[in-house]
């Protein structure tokens, strides 16, 4: 019986944590040289949730959000 109750819970958690995020990644590239940009700004409009791209210019952004949504992009 709790051999069934451990498999049952464990089932339900995976389900849940799968269905539960969206995953947004690119690269941010300079539109006049295709040159990537890194240190750039991305963030979810009207959240708090957000990412840096990485020396390579990409990024991975994780949104518990079903899409569509806006994303902000910034750079100084």
């Amino acid at each position: 019986m709790k051999k069934k109750i451990i498999f049952l819970a464990c089932i339900l958690f995976t389900t849940v944590a799968m269905v539960a995020q969206t995953s947004v990644s690119g690269t941010v590239k300079d539109a006049k040289t295709g040159e990537t940009i890194p240190g750039v700004n991305i963030k979810l409009t009207g959240k708090a949730i957000g990412t840096i791209t990485d020396f390579d210019g990409r990024f991975n952004l994780k949104i518990s959000s079903a899409p569509p949504f806006t994303l902000e992009i910034s750079a100084l």
